[in-house]
């Protein structure tokens, strides 16, 4: 009978420590949120100055087209169109004009494998995965050096339910770059998925090795842990999370009042 009640008094801990980490992580993502347009005015406004924005870059083309310098002309183009994508089109999710602008980029550069990064990404935020990976595999092609171009693709593969393919990916990227915490705790993320508990472990340890300050990193190992019955070890991890999303005084004089 005791044990039981002891079972009970974890669980209830527990579930007050998740119930507490999940609002302070859901205010945290509030803040960060972009403020949406909803007024019509302050909607044809920004849409004046993207097109003022427009007007006074094809004006910089037409002065580069004049000059002889090929070099100077094709960086500027570059610059443009990373800032029309970037800026303008994908943050207003007008996706399939900036699949638009990343081809015209892609014609008149089709060796910047960035271009056929960020396609890949906008394709993604589509649900047009495969697109999305034959663009990664592309962006890899031009530059098989730099990991995110592994990790992004890592992400899709984990959202299209391909585990394994997955993996290897997180792997190349970590491979590439070592000391990138996200890539250990994503690739635990995967494991989770696939139930290999012990290997999510070691991953979710190695991204909090390289970033102790992630307070989601100790939360969803905690998750982990959980789904493995090692519920005091569980525990430890709740309170971790949350004294790195309080601060380490805020935490403290939580305790402190709790007594």
């Amino acid at each position: 009978m005791e044990l039981t009640n002891q079972s009970g008094i974890i669980q209830i801990e527990k579930i007050k420590r998740i119930i507490s980490i999940a609002s302070i992580l859901q205010k945290q993502k509030k803040k960060k949120k972009w403020v949406l347009i909803k007024d019509e005015s302050t909607k044809q406004l920004k849409e004046f100055r993207i097109r003022k924005i427009k007007k006074s870059l094809e004006t910089k083309i037409n002065i580069v087209q004049v000059s002889q310098d090929s070099t100077l002309k094709k960086n500027l183009n570059d610059s443009i169109y990373e800032s029309f994508k970037d800026n303008t089109l994908n943050k207003m999710e007008r996706f399939e004009e900036a699949l638009v602008d990343y081809d015209l980029a892609i014609l008149k550069n089709p060796e910047n494998s960035l271009y056929f990064f960020n396609k890949a990404g906008t394709l993604d935020k589509m649900y047009r995965y495969e697109e999305a990976l034959d663009n990664y595999d592309l962006a890899i092609l031009k530059n098989p050096e730099n990991s995110l171009y592994y990790f992004n693709k890592a992400g899709t593969l984990d959202k299209m339910k391909r585990y394994e393919e997955a993996l290897k990916n997180y792997d190349l990227a970590i491979l590439k770059n070592p000391e990138n915490s996200l890539y250990y705790f994503n690739k635990a993320g995967t494991l989770d998925k696939m139930k290999r508990y012990e290997e999510a472990l070691k991953n979710y340890d190695l991204a909090i090795l390289k970033n102790p300050e992630n307070s989601i990193y100790y939360f969803n190992k905690a998750g982990t842990l959980d789904k493995m019955m090692r519920f005091e070890d569980a525990l430890k991890n709740y309170d971790l999370a949350r004294e790195k999303s309080l601060g380490i005084s805020d935490y403290q004089n939580g305790k402190a009042n709790q007594k």
